[in-house]
């Protein structure tokens, strides 16, 4: 029988980072990204079918194979100070053969088990009538 040390493994914590290319379908406002800030989170990005909260919009995705590879860079900093002024350089980072494509989904609520009545509002009552209001 092993034992851990708790004291040990609280000063040791492991940050993990992952990108995940998304395509984003049903977006009407082209400058929505911008507007969203940093409000984005994404449930289940492990699984088969990840849900993405974008805003007030939700997605609702899976993951498919890209045509050819996508190679992502990111901005080099040190080599832009140092010599070529206002030229931005740019660093690979990392590769990928996959991509999370997302399609806007909408959220309904559960419907109730059958057998069980839906009660009706006021409105919609109005507007039918029972067949024991008709005379015989």
């Amino acid at each position: 029988m092993s034992t851990v040390d708790c004291d040990h493994l609280d000063d040791e914590w492991v940050e993990e980072e992952s990108l995940v290319l998304l395509e984003l379908s049903g977006i009407i406002d082209l400058d929505y990204l911008s507007k969203c800030g940093n409000s984005c989170k994404i449930m289940g990005v492990e699984t088969k079918e990840p849900v993405l909260q974008l805003g007030n919009l939700i997605f609702a995705g899976k993951y498919k194979d890209t045509l050819g590879t996508v190679v992502i860079f990111e901005e080099d900093e040190e080599q832009q100070c140092e010599e070529t002024g206002n030229v931005k350089q740019w660093k690979y980072k990392c590769h990928t053969f996959k991509k999370l494509d997302m399609t806007r989904a909408f959220i309904r609520p559960k419907e109730q088990e059958s057998g069980a009545e839906v009660p009706h509002t006021d409105e919609e009552s109005k507007g039918q009538s029972s067949d024991t209001d008709e005379p015989s």
